[in-house]
Order: structure tokens, then C-alpha cells, then sequence
């Protein structure tokens, strides 16, 4: 029995990809968190990382153990970070595979710390700049680091906050990034190795940080600038800017106007 082929399809294009990834490399000049939670945004979790994993990225950004279990039963090399607090059920494992966990909460810390005490684990610092759901307050981050300069269980080796709103509110924005930068320059300590974010796609675009070396996009490597003001400067004819990466295709069945006309 013959099998019937597919009427419609779609196919990821990775040069595509790739142009993207650049792109954000050379608007930003930072180093690339590629954040391909959520399926990689529906394009296929483990295809689009499987291109990425070749790109020498420091981190893949995941939504939960869930999806960086999957990369790693695939064989990505590239380390998962876990995007947002983690459960209690879920940090064995994520000490036990060396991905690494923004900590949210004091809570975090002390778990954390009890599980890495044989084998410390490289953890980020979660800081709320306005985002309201996650992280460590201004008033809290004084208390936090010196848990942390205690706690022999955990290697901190980055800090990031989240940008609820910079495709929408400017204003907001830009108080977010001036409490980020001044925050992060009351942490003591840090060197060229330490990461720093807080960009996503509309952060990179539109904004600048003075304390940042990393940026998260996820929208712009897909193809798709969440500001309007930039989607046509960044598609001009000159193929300089994003590309959308997916690609459809279907089977002409019948063709209406030649049926109308005779033809």
C-alpha cells in the first residue's frame, strides 16, 4: 500500500537560524543565552537545539527540568538554564546533571546548598527589578549575597532579572535597567566570568545596560521582532535583518481560476 504524502508541512530553516543568532550577537555585542523554552517557541525543542548546540553558547534557556531532561537525553552538550524558581522535586536533578538554576528565594539557597555540599553547584541570582514574580528585591539582595558567601554548597556565577514589559512601557523599562545596573554593582567580586542579564529580544533591541555581558532572545532567533518599530528595519531587502526561520509548504490539489476558465 502506497503511503499517501503530506498535503501541507512545515520545515525549520537554519541558515535562517543561524543569521538570527548572529544578528542578535552583533546588535547586542554580548554573549548569547538562546531561550528556547516552550518547544522553542512551537518550532521543535530538540531540532532547533540541536543547530544551537553547535554555536558555542553558554547556556540554552529552558522553562523546567522537563525540557532540559529531554536535551540531555538527546545529547546536548550545551548547558540548560532553568528559567524561573525551581520545585523542591525538581533540584536533586538539577544538581545531580550540573544544569543551572536562577535562585528565586531564600528557600532555594538553603536546599540548594544542602544539596551540593559534596559537589557545589553553579547557580545565578535571581534579582526582581519590577517583574513582581520571582527574585530577590533591592532591600533583599544584602541578606541574600551573604547567605551565599556562607553556603559552601553553591558556586554563584551569574545574576539576571526579567523584563515583564519592554515591548510595551519605555518608562518602566528603563527604571528596570537603572535598578539592575545599580544593583548589580553592589555585588562584590565579580570578573569577566561572572554572567550577567537581563535582556530578551525587545531588551536587546531598544535598551542598553551598562553591567550586562549576556542576553536572552527568543522571539528575534525565530524570526520575529517584538517591536513593531523594528520588524521593518530589521526585514529590509538587503537581508541584514531577522529572517523567519519557519518555512510552509503545501500540494496543489485544483486550481480554481483554471478550472473557471476553462483551462
Amino acid at each position: 500500500m502506497t503511503e499517501s504524502p503530506p498535503r501541507a508541512w512545515a520545515e525549520i530553516d537554519c541558515s535562517a537560524l543561524h543569521h538570527n543568532l548572529q544578528l542578535a550577537r552583533r546588535h547586542s555585542g554580548k554573549a548569547i543565552m538562546a531561550v528556547i523554552k516552550g518547544g522553542a517557541y512551537g518550532h521543535g525543542l530538540i531540532e532547533i537545539a540541536k543547530e544551537l548546540d553547535k554555536q558555542n553558547l553558554p547556556f540554552l534557556g529552558v522553562a523546567n527540568t522537563g525540557e532540559a531532561r529531554s536535551l540531555f537525553k538527546e545529547g546536548i552538550k550545551t548547558r540548560p538554564y532553568i528559567l524561573g524558581a525551581t520545585l523542591q522535586s525538581e533540584r536533586e536533578e538539577i544538581t545531580a546533571c550540573g544544569w543551572t538554576p536562577c535562585l528565586c528565594s531564600f528557600e532555594e539557597i538553603e536546599h540548594f546548598n544542602q544539596l551540593g555540599k559534596d559537589s557545589p553547584i553553579e547557580a545565578h541570582l535571581a534579582l526582581d527589578t519590577g517583574m513582581g514574580r520571582g527574585g530577590f528585591l533591592p532591600n533583599q539582595l544584602g541578606e541574600a549575597l551573604q547567605k551565599l558567601r556562607q553556603a559552601s554548597g553553591i558556586k554563584l556565577t551569574g545574576v539576571g532579572s526579567h523584563l515583564p514589559v519592554a515591548d510595551e512601557d519605555a518608562v518602566f523599562t528603563q527604571k528596570q535597567f537603572e535598578l539592575f545596573d545599580s544593583m548589580v554593582e553592589s555585588i562584590p567580586g565579580r570578573d569577566e566570568k561572572f554572567h550577567v542579564h537581563l535582556s530578551n529580544s525587545a531588551g536587546l533591541l531598544d535598551y542598553h545596560s551598562r553591567t550586562t555581558n549576556l542576553v536572552r532572545p527568543g522571539l528575534l532567533i525565530y524570526g520575529i521582532s517584538p517591536l513593531p518599530a523594528h520588524q521593518e528595519f530589521l526585514t529590509c531587502q538587503d537581508c541584514s535583518g531577522v529572517i523567519p526561520i519557519l518555512l510552509t509548504g503545501l500540494r496543489l490539489l485544483r486550481c480554481l481560476f483554471c478550472l473557471l476558465s476553462g483551462s
